[in-house]
């Protein structure tokens, strides 16, 4: 799969100012930040180009033993790693996901994900995993999800990109950052939390389980929640489920790779024997 790489914006301030000034610079995108950008569906990315390619390798076949990189692989224990999050983002990378909650007191939240991945197929779940802020203190993001027991997951494509992940700014808890940042609220049908309506595909999730992480010193570093989706929800533009197919060319999907952002531009077309 071939990727053209993003780079990846500043940590946002959290003023108010900041938010400000941050919505007028992304006036320029041409992006709406109050109704749904689903017109952006047939429109293709500035130098944006979308290839089917062949396989790597069309002429290997079963049983030839393909390259082993050259130069010595090093071996590491998970605490000598420079910055294991870092390189785990960097060597498995996932979709760019918004993950919607909402408070005991009815305060919407969401917020950009990078560990969040489908885990079982039947029943469909998903996971979510939720570090704890640098000083040790709870993000919105779980203390919404342990009030609540649900989350609603919003797939993040290239159309709302800015938006998506300017809702990384560290608001209050009683501010709404689907308000702030200017993504539109898409009423879900089972749970209580909002998704985001610029999203192409959406699940909402029942919390089933959780599983809490803790480093060598015993201190909880973050939870993994695993909700069993319950609604799925999918633009008719981007998936037909007559034939269970999805069209890649128009979901302009963003990963996240390391410290960037990526777009997929490439699909490899694969028939197995």
């Amino acid at each position: 799969m071939s990727l053209s790489l993003t780079k990846s914006l500043v940590k946002l301030s959290t003023s108010t100012n900041a938010l400000s000034a941050l919505s007028n610079n992304l006036n320029k995108f041409n992006f709406s930040t109050t109704t749904p950008n689903h017109f952006l569906f047939g429109k293709k990315s500035k130098n944006f180009e979308f290839k089917k390619v062949q396989i790597p390798n069309a002429s290997w076949k079963k049983g030839i033993i393909q390259k082993i990189p050259t130069g010595k692989t090093n071996s590491y224990e998970p605490k000598e790693m420079n910055n294991m999050l870092r390189f785990a983002l960097g060597t498995l990378p996932s979709s760019t996901n918004l993950i919607s909650t909402v408070s005991a007191d009815g305060v919407a939240n969401t917020a950009p994900f990078a560990f969040c991945h489908c885990v079982c197929p039947n029943p469909p779940t998903i996971c979510i995993t939720v570090h704890k802020k640098p000083d040790g203190s709870l993000k919105d993001t779980q203390v919404n999800i342990e009030a609540t027991k649900e989350f609603g997951v919003s797939v993040v494509s290239d159309w709302f990109f800015e938006s998506a992940i300017s809702t990384n700014a560290n608001l209050p808890p009683e501010e709404d950052e689907f308000e702030k940042i200017g993504l539109t609220k898409m009423p879900s049908s089972v749970i209580k939390a909002p998704l985001v309506a610029q999203s192409a595909v959406s699940f909402e999730c029942k919390v089933v389980d959780s599983k809490q992480f803790c480093d060598e010193n015993g201190n909880e570093t973050s939870i993994a929640y695993y909700g069993q989706v319950v609604k799925v929800h999918a633009n008719e533009d981007i998936y037909d489920n007559k034939t269970g197919e999805i069209n890649y060319e128009k979901f302009n999907l963003i990963t996240r790779v390391d410290g960037h952002y990526s777009k997929v531009n490439n699909i490899i077309e694969v028939e197995m024997n």
